[in-house]
């Protein structure tokens, strides 16, 4: 596997974020695989068509789901589903979001072999969101992510509020750079920079990453995820 190209449907519109995203990914699955890897988008019904129509497919790993947090919780919105979330696919990738040691226990016995930290670059929301100052949430995950390296796993670091907080308005760059630096010495392998209220614009984005690269974090080292508030 595979010996004939894969298909990866995206149940959401042409064009959108989880499109783009899943192209991205498609161009790297083709070189890894050495199979071209096409993407189909099957939008519609809350993303559940895309989703029932994999579910539908031969369960041979030819056709794979971009799958995103609307069918964690489609069970719960649709009475009549054609599909059970649990039982009709088959994980490729899963990661668990750890606040604690605690957390990172329950990651273990689920067999996850990958778990991600998270933590705003705000102090406020830092208080409001996790019940934690900054200070007090990087000594926390020092250990947690410490304890995951040591049992194999690979560990990712989400920071929200990036480009602007619901509790503070802005962000100041040294807040953004003091925690990315922070997770990266912990032995996190990759960031993932969220404008978590949909405040970001262009400029800012290219602000801060040119200050991130000018304080030596590599672009490959560095996801981001956005929402699109301005059409």
């Amino acid at each position: 596997w595979p010996t004939r190209p894969v298909t990866l449907v995206v149940p959401f519109p042409a064009g959108g974020t989880t499109d783009v995203l899943a192209r991205a990914l498609a161009e790297r699955l083709t070189q890894a695989l050495g199979q071209t890897v096409i993407v189909e988008s099957k939008p519609g019904a809350g993303a559940t068509l895309g989703a029932d129509l994999v579910a539908k497919s031969r369960p041979d790993g030819y056709t794979l789901l971009m799958g995103a947090v609307h069918h964690t919780i489609a069970t719960s919105v649709y009475k009549k589903l054609n599909y059970d979330f649990q039982k009709s696919f088959a994980p490729i990738t899963t990661v668990a979001l750890v606040p604690n040691v605690r957390g990172l226990d329950a990651a273990t016995r689920a067999g996850m072999r990958e778990v991600a930290i998270f933590m705003a670059a705000s102090q406020t929301h830092n208080h409001k969101n996790i019940n934690k100052s900054t200070e007090e949430a990087l000594r926390t995950y020092r250990a947690v992510v410490s304890e995951a390296l040591a049992r194999g796993m690979r560990v990712r670091g989400y920071i929200s509020c990036v480009y602007g907080c619901p509790y503070e308005g802005t962000v100041s760059l040294g807040s953004v750079l003091e925690v990315c630096h922070a997770m990266l010495e912990m032995g996190v392998y990759e960031l993932s920079l969220g404008d978590t209220i949909g405040v970001g614009t262009p400029r800012q984005v290219e602000y801060v990453f040119r200050g991130l690269m000018r304080s030596g974090i590599e672009l490959p080292q560095v996801a981001v995820h956005f929402h699109d508030t301005r059409g």
